[in-house]
């Protein structure tokens, strides 16, 4: 973002094209998704994407001084959820409620809103090093590496509960939903936390 002739102006930058897939674009080749070349042929896919991430970007800043009801979304946070993420689930599931008061609870918020995971979303890799980076482990849970992953597993399995986070489609990445930057975003400037990651 930046002020050009008192006007402000959104750009997004693609410096790595192969972080993006592109639907194949050789005719004779089958149609799947392939890194994105630095091609002039695809730049019709740099305008879908950079366009997209523009959008997402401000679709966030909009939602900063809307409140509507956002006593009873932040209620909601606060009461555990029975819900089936999955239609191959036979039975819902039980997650647990998140302590708004909590610190813990608080460094996931913080994590989950990293300014970087608005291009491509997040891995549970990346969720995990942000988590670390914002000291949420004790030294013994980050040793345990099997144990840290199955944590960081559950926090996520938690977020989609709470329609805070969706998985994106045929990935292993997730996205903060709308609904998830509406609420979270007021819960992290009451706490003033150190937004180092946004």
């Amino acid at each position: 973002m930046y002020d050009k002739s008192s006007l402000i102006r959104i750009e997004t930058t693609i410096n790595n094209a192969g972080a993006f897939k592109i639907l194949n674009p050789n005719p004779q080749g089958k149609k799947k998704w392939v890194p994105m070349g630095k091609n002039f042929s695809n730049l019709y896919r740099y305008t879908e994407i950079t366009k997209n991430c523009n959008e997402r970007y401000l679709d966030s800043l909009a939602t900063i001084n809307q409140n509507g009801d956002l006593d009873k979304a932040i209620e909601s946070l606060c009461h555990p959820k029975k819900v089936k993420l999955s239609p191959n689930y036979v039975k819902e599931r039980h997650y647990s409620a998140f302590n708004l008061l909590k610190d813990s609870s608080c460094k996931v918020f913080n994590a989950v809103m990293n300014g970087s995971y608005y291009i491509k979303g997040f891995t549970t890799k990346q969720l995990t090093e942000s988590l670390i980076a914002l000291n949420t482990f004790s030294i013994d849970q980050i040793h345990n590496i099997g144990k840290l992953k199955a944590k960081v597993g559950r926090i996520i399995a938690q977020l989609r509960a709470h329609k805070i986070v969706t998985k994106l489609p045929r990935t292993f990445r997730y996205r903060v939903t709308k609904y998830g930057e509406f609420v979270l975003s007021r819960i992290l400037m009451f706490k003033k936390l150190d937004l180092k990651f946004c």
